[in-house]
């Protein structure tokens, strides 16, 4: 799949969300536990949701990622335990849209860091997946978009 990369000025975003760490291969599980307590926490303290769930991916190790899962919120929204009141950074970015099925985004994410590397610049962040389309909403995996992003430095 080709990739149109643009470079993405961001706005610093606030975000409600939950943390954790596991295996490559249980990232689905995971997110199947956290988005869904994220959402509904936000539902009943009343924040205001302005945009799609994300995923920040945040270490990576030899067997395990840390990620963060939630939502964009507007300005007033608190956390409480584990959901955690927190922000997608301001600055530079390459983005991409990925369309089809989450298990190829591996391939969006490779292109953001070979044309950063081709660009002359520098990750300046962990990257993050805004998922664009509901899964319930449209049940076809050819016709999701997910747009990705990369924080890029200097």
């Amino acid at each position: 799949m080709s990739y149109e990369i643009v470079r993405t000025p961001l706005e610093a975003q606030p975000v409600l969300y939950c943390s954790g760490r596991v295996s490559m291969d249980e990232i689905t599980t995971l997110l199947g536990q956290l988005l869904p307590k994220v959402f509904g926490y936000a539902t009943e303290s009343g924040a205001t949701m302005v945009g799609p769930p994300y995923v920040r991916y945040l270490e990576f190790g030899d067997n395990e990622i840390a990620l963060e899962a939630g939502l964009p919120v507007a300005p007033g929204a608190v956390g409480k335990g584990d959901i955690k009141l927190g922000e997608l950074p301001a600055g530079p970015a390459a983005s991409t849209i990925h369309t089809g099925p989450y298990d190829g985004l591996g391939a969006a994410h490779e292109a953001l860091q070979a044309w950063v590397d081709s660009n002359g610049t520098s990750p300046g962040g962990p990257p993050w997946e805004v998922y664009l389309t509901d899964p319930g909403e449209v049940p076809d995996p050819a016709d999701w978009k997910t747009q990705v992003f990369l924080p890029i430095g200097s």
